[in-house]
């Protein structure tokens, strides 16, 4: 009898702990992330080059699951769509842009498709995080493919990036779940990362929330092929404090934080970086499969993933309910190239 009360009163005290600490975290199952990226890595999306019907049917998919979950739409004209146009490599090679009867060449649409939860704190919710991912890749190759003799060929672009765009998907519905955060989250999916990080300038051109009111911006780009324990996190050095907080995000967690200080290179932070925003950078490292047909589903580690997705969930919810907003800091060019997205 002592024995069952006193396991009761433990569970009671872990329960109350948990609360005091914010609430559970619902982080979705390595399955149903692993279920995102097999659907947008899917061959019938022809691999997602912009401008195309598969990014369009991709774009679809992702306003759908922002739909479900109850996000407000923060594109053009009350839809989930913030449309731009891309121009970009030959039709024939699955790009963004088409050529016409007399050889010139006419500019495509595309989208980023972005879902709002507003934030709980009446003194915070006019600020924002942004949590995002580009969804376009190669489609079937362009002179951007490392498979130069199969450009032919689709490219799933499965870790790059339809993993970073579940990542998303899985944190919106995790803070759903929560009941959001005292300021307000803005999930994007980019288009035109691959052509020249299109679709986040064209965001922090036109963003639905202004960017003197962004806290920081947190970007996912190929997080799904973590070998062993190993995460990478750059751009803990842009803002006061990050590198604190994702060390505290990441504690009792089974991963092995690998953090730099900069995060320079061709990926969807740069545009707020460039703009003075704190930015952190999600990264599980480069493969021989980047760029290239072989880039498939298959080979995402699902539980890497869902770690993935629990430390970025602990680091958004602290920038999202602390008082305090991280001070930008502006960090001295790297003397060589940037890891590659």
């Amino acid at each position: 009898m002592r024995t069952r009360l006193v396991r009761r009163l433990a569970l009671l005290v872990a329960a109350l702990l948990l609360i005091g600490a914010g609430g559970p975290e619902p982080i979705p199952e390595a399955r149903e992330l692993l279920g995102w990226v097999r659907s947008l890595a899917d061959p019938a999306l022809e691999g997602r080059a912009s401008g195309t019907p598969g990014a369009e049917r991709a774009a679809r998919l992702i306003a759908q699951e922002f739909r479900r979950l109850g996000l407000r739409p923060g594109g053009d004209g009350g839809s989930y769509l913030q449309a731009f146009q891309v121009k970009g490599i030959r039709a024939s090679e699955g790009s963004a842009i088409e050529a016409t009867s007399d050889g010139t060449v006419r500019a495509l649409q595309t989208a980023n498709v972005i879902g709002m939860l507003p934030g709980t704190d009446p003194g915070l919710a006019h600020e924002a995080v942004v949590v995002g991912a580009h969804y376009d890749h190669l489609g079937r190759g362009s002179q951007f493919s490392l498979a130069l003799e199969r450009t032919d060929e689709i490219h799933p672009g499965a870790d790059d990036n339809a993993s970073g765009t579940a990542a998303v998907i899985g944190l919106a519905r995790a803070f759903t779940a929560v009941g959001g955060a005292r300021r307000s989250l803005v999930f994007v999916a980019f288009s035109g990362e691959e052509l020249g990080l299109l679709g986040s300038t064209h965001y922090v051109e036109h963003p639905p929330i202004p960017l003197a009111d962004t806290v920081a911006m947190v970007n996912l780009d190929s997080v799904g092929r973590m070998e062993g324990r190993r995460l990478f996190v750059l751009g803990v050095g842009s803002g006061t404090g990050l590198r604190a907080l994702v060390e505290e995000a990441a504690r009792g967690l089974d991963v092995e934080l690998a953090l730099r200080e900069d995060a320079f290179g061709p990926a969807d932070h740069i545009p707020f970086y460039s703009r003075g925003r704190p930015i952190l950078f999600f990264f599980t490292g480069t493969h021989a499969d980047y760029h290239r047909p072989t880039d498939t589903w298959e080979k995402v580690n699902a539980q890497g993933l869902r770690t993935v997705v629990a430390v970025a969930f602990r680091t958004i919810r602290a920038l999202a309910d602390r008082p305090e907003r991280p001070a930008f800091v502006r960090l001295p060019d790297p003397p060589g190239p940037g890891l590659r997205p």
